[in-house]
């Protein structure tokens, strides 16, 4: 499976059935979420033209994939914050513990 598709296919899956109803969904699981058999599946089953179907598809891949990123991002940013706050707590412990 296709890195980007990986986490999203259900979602992915499903839009590009709802886009290309002459599709099956059995077809797609074939093609377990490589893009370049799913290209072909299009070319092949709906008549779309390659570059068409490489650009639609990367389209819907991109619309899943951000949301991926932006929550990875969102969660390291909340650790770092949580991170300093415990080291500035341990700080703190340990000027009492000298004293």
């Amino acid at each position: 499976m296709d890195q980007k598709i990986l986490g999203k296919w259900n979602e992915i899956r499903g839009e590009i059935l709802k886009k290309w109803g002459e599709l099956k969904g059995s077809e797609l699981d074939k093609a377990k979420g490589n893009v370049v058999a799913i290209v072909g599946l299009l070319q092949q089953r709906a008549g779309v033209a390659k570059n068409e179907a490489e650009k639609q598809i990367n389209e819907i891949v991109a619309k899943y994939t951000p949301k991926a990123t932006e929550k990875v991002d969102e969660i390291k940013a909340k650790a770092t914050a949580v991170a300093g706050k415990v080291n500035e707590r341990l700080e703190t412990i340990k000027g009492k513990i000298k004293r």
